[in-house]
């Protein structure tokens, strides 16, 4: 597996309470060479990185099932429910609520 896929792999399977310096350790690396590295393979700050994962998820967990917003602000691992719909809102431009009600599955009729 790639660099870039190992450190998709953990952010994903950590979204929960990942930091630059838990993902570091893990990896063996010092947190600043870690940012740099994602810097280089992403063209992204960590931060942005775990962001954009963060809705990354949440947007699917908002399509494909009925968990309530406060549910998956915190499976994401935001802090408040007002930091998820701020991140949420400049990631996509909508409101978690909106991007529900538009992009619902809704199960087709045969």
């Amino acid at each position: 597996m790639t660099r870039s896929g190992m450190i998709m792999n953990y952010l994903v399977a950590n979204v929960q309470d990942v930091s630059l310096e838990k993902m570091a350790q893990h990896f063996g690396y010092q947190p600043k060479y870690l940012s740099r590295l994602i810097r280089q393979l992403f063209d992204q700050t960590f931060s942005q990185l775990k962001t954009e994962t963060r809705v990354s998820i949440s947007k699917s967990l908002l399509e494909l099932t009925t968990k309530s917003i406060e549910e998956i602000s915190t499976i994401v691992g935001y802090p408040s429910v007002s930091t998820y719909y701020r991140a949420f809102r400049q990631e996509t431009g909508q409101t978690p609520n909106e991007y529900r009600r538009h992009h619902r599955q809704s199960p087709t009729i045969k």
